[in-house]
């Protein structure tokens, strides 16, 4: 059987904090870095537009937890102009 190594496209590194609070965090984290990857690719451009809707469903549901991640969208928006 020949197995291939798979490597993470964006590692976050994982910390064991026992509050709600923190792991929330951490997968905010990991979501938003891995929309905003996709949203760099231009290989990916077929997605873009997809991407945009769940991150703007996010920021609707997440309503102000999610502010510490606006320097990186829009950033990442103006990228992909």
């Amino acid at each position: 059987m020949n197995e291939t190594a798979v490597v993470a496209v964006n590692a976050v590194p994982v910390t064991h904090n026992s509050t709600a609070a923190a792991s929330d965090d951490y997968y905010q984290t990991v979501v938003f870095t891995s929309l905003l990857s996709v949203l760099k690719d231009q290989a990916l451009s077929g997605h873009h537009h997809t991407v945009i809707e769940a991150i703007m469903s996010i920021f609707k549901t997440q309503g102000l937890k999610c502010v510490t991640f606006l320097p990186q969208v829009n950033s990442s928006a103006c990228v992909t102009s």
